[in-house]
This record gives C-alpha cells, sequence and structure tokens, in this order.
C-alpha cells in the first residue's frame, strides 16, 4: 500500500519496526519499501534499502532486483542498473523481461546502444521464455539505436522483431495474426 500511495517514509517506518513486533523482514516487505522509495524520488534511500538485505542475510528476489534497477534508472545510474543485473546471475535469481528492458530503455537515454544490443542478443538467445524480449524490450533497444544514429541497426532489429512475432504467431496457431501482421508491415512499407 506504501508503495502504490508514493508513501516512503511510512514504508521505511513499518520495514524498521518489524525487527521490534518480533517479525522478521523479507524480501516482500523491502521490495515494497524500495519500489516506494523510488516511486516518491527517494531512488538512493531504496538503493540503500539493497545494501541492508545483505547485512541481514536476506536475499533479494527478482522484484527487489527489478526495482533497484529502476531505482538505478531514477537516478541516472545505468552502469549501476548493469552491475545489478550481473550480481542477479551471479546470485544465481533469474531475471525477467522486467529486468532487462528497464535496463536497456537505459541505453537511450546514455546513448549505451552496445549495451542495449548485448542485452537483447542475450535475451533472444535465452532458453527461458520469462527472459525472451517483449515488444518492449525490441521497442527500447530501437530507440535506443535511433538515438545513437545508428539506423541500420535499428532497421535490423525492427526486422528481428517482426520475424519473432510472426514465429510466435505460427508457433501458437495464430496464423490469422501473422498474416494480419505481414499486411500491415507490407502496407507500411
Amino acid at each position: 500500500a506504501c508503495e502504490k500511495g508514493g508513501q516512503w517514509q511510512l514504508a521505511l517506518c513499518v520495514l524498521d519496526s518489524v525487527p521490534e513486533e518480533g517479525l522478521t523482514p523479507n524480501e516482500i516487505s523491502f521490495s515494497a519499501c524500495i519500489s516506494a522509495c523510488d516511486k516518491s524520488s527517494h531512488w538512493q534511500r531504496g538503493l540503500t534499502c539493497l545494501q541492508e538485505m545483505s547485512k541481514l542475510k536476506i536475499s533479494p528476489d527478482v522484484f527487489c532486483y527489478n526495482a533497484a534497477i529502476s531505482a538505478s534508472h531514477r537516478g541516472g545510474l545505468w552502469k549501476l542498473a548493469l552491475q545489478i543485473l550481473g550480481k542477479m546471475g551471479q546470485r544465481r535469481v533469474i531475471s525477467d523481461k522486467i529486468s532487462h528492458s528497464a535496463s536497456i530503455s537505459f541505453s537511450e537515454k546514455t546513448s549505451a546502444w552496445r549495451s542495449a544490443a548485448w542485452l537483447l542478443r542475450r535475451m533472444e538467445r535465452s532458453a527461458a521464455s520469462i527472459q525472451r524480449p517483449s515488444t518492449i524490450s525490441y521497442n527500447a533497444a530501437i530507440s535506443s539505436f535511433r538515438a545513437a544514429g545508428n539506423w541500420r541497426l535499428a532497421m535490423s532489429m525492427l526486422s528481428r522483431m517482426c520475424n519473432a512475432q510472426l514465429v510466435a504467431c505460427s508457433k501458437t496457431g495464430q496464423v490469422q495474426s501473422a498474416l494480419d501482421l505481414l499486411r500491415k508491415m507490407a502496407a507500411a512499407s
């Protein structure tokens, strides 16, 4: 509730009072706190919560890391976001589309298009469906390439995105959706 209402101070008070009540804070309470701080533009405090988890020997889950990646984004710390994404792998926390897409979207704002390309390739090669690129992932990468003036790569990525959508449609038996997509592509060119 604190997260949705932007009540970061209340979220921190609740988190601090959990041990006093004889309870143990967990990844859910920390995730909510990190998100509340981030959404209230107190991203630094949210990132501090992630560090506090380590001190308390609480293992962050994907939601904690995603909230911290978002906080890094709000603070303009794209390298930190990539470090957090790397730390997820080191700690064997499976990143998801949100983890990667958020990291890719930083690339547009920081001209780090090479990072966007690397992350998208990593997503495309993943066997886990939760890590496969979404339309959001592709659009963020395309925007990054466009912002860097790399139109060839942007067009190549657009083609890969369309091909991925066509393959997904055909694998799931959505032939009509695939045909509609092809018609739209033909009309646009």
